[in-house]
Formats: C-alpha cells, sequence, structure tokens
C-alpha cells in the first residue's frame, strides 16, 4: 500500500475507508483530498459512486489511454509502473499478464497485493454498469488467476488461493482454494510443490 504523500486506501471488509488524500498521482492536491470520516459501503450503486468520486474529464481521459496503451506492452517493468499511474493498487512484487484487462473506470478498487500472479487475458472488472453496481477487487497475497479468468466486481481471490483459466468468479474464494468453471466452483486445495 502506497504510503507518504498519498494515503493508502484501507480495506476493511467490503467497507472502502478513506484516508486523508487518494493514492493518485495525477489528480491535483485539492482533488485528492477527501474528508478522514468518508466511507463507503460496498456493493455501491455506480450512479452514486461516479457522483461521490468525479475525476476530472482529462485524468479520466489519461487513465483510459494509459489502460489502452498498458496492457499490450511488452515489458513488465513497464507495464507495472503504469498500472500505479492509473490508480491500480499494485504491489512491487506482484505481476499482471499482457493483454490483462484492469477496469479503467474505476482503477483505484483494484488491489493485487505481493507475490500475486495475473496471467494474460484476464479481465477484472469492479463495476456491472447492467446492474448499476461497483465493488472492490481484491487479488491477496501469492494468490494465482489463471490465463483468460474473469473476476467480476466485490470478489476477493483470498492469500495464495487459484482462479483456474476461464473461470468466472462471482464471489469469493477462501485462502489456499482452488476455484474453476463458470462460475467458479472450489474444487479442493491448492497443492503446492
Amino acid at each position: 500500500m502506497p504510503s507518504g504523500r498519498f494515503a493508502a486506501l484501507a480495506m476493511s471488509g467490503m467497507d472502502l475507508r478513506i484516508g486523508e488524500k487518494i493514492h493518485a498521482p495525477m489528480l491535483s492536491e485539492e482533488t485528492r483530498a477527501v474528508s478522514a470520516a468518508s466511507v463507503i459501503q460496498f456493493p455501491a450503486s455506480e450512479t452514486a459512486y461516479r457522483a461521490e468520486h468525479r475525476a476530472p474529464f482529462l485524468r479520466r481521459l489519461a487513465i483510459k489511454m494509459l489502460s489502452a496503451f498498458t496492457h499490450h506492452l511488452l515489458g513488465w517493468k513497464l507495464r507495472g509502473p503504469l498500472y500505479r499511474a492509473m490508480g491500480v493498487h499494485l504491489d512491487q512484487e506482484a505481476f499482471v499478464g499482457r493483454e490483462s484487462y484492469l477496469d479503467p473506470e474505476f482503477p483505484e478498487l483494484i488491489t493485487i497485493e505481493r507475490g500475486a500472479t495475473v496471467s494474460a487475458r484476464v479481465i477484472i472488472a469492479c463495476h456491472d454498469s447492467s446492474r448499476n453496481l461497483v465493488a472492490p477487487v481484491r487479488i491477496c497475497a501469492d494468490a494465482f488467476i489463471g490465463t483468460g479468468a474473469i473476476i467480476l466486481p466485490g470478489v476477493t481471490v483470498g492469500e495464495g488461493a487459484v482462479v483456474g483459466a476461464g473461470a468466472v468468479a462471482t464471489r469469493d474464494v477462501p485462502p489456499g482454494m482452488l476455484a474453476v468453471g463458470s462460475p467458479a466452483r472450489v474444487v479442493g486445495e491448492r497443492r503446492r510443490g
């Protein structure tokens, strides 16, 4: 999590507690300043969340352009910092594969922790316009997301858990478990070896 000038977005269950400033290096100081008492219950209405967290047009445009460019970059050393610049909470030791789509509408709601691997062509969505829903997505430490998997809003992939290739995670995956299929179902424990 970021520290120093930008206070971290601290997650507590399904609440998003916003500190004094939002971690978004491209926003002005005035835009980043948020009341320390501000709490958003998740899942939230997409309309209400957008009204509460309205980013300036140029910021939204910059995020869209970064997103379109970033997921095609060949080198991880370039992709990681650009995802962070978009607002994704991405640990230095986490990995996101090529052509993965991290929701550019609400990148600040995506957290990928230490040692987590998000394989190629994974989709991580934090909003669902058809249901007017916005919720954070958290990929915990040492979790593995297989190629082509889809992680829907509000899902937490537990520490050391695996979401199989092509799976659609519609609900939380417990720590150390393996989930496969569409919708993803837990089928056993992760084998390490």
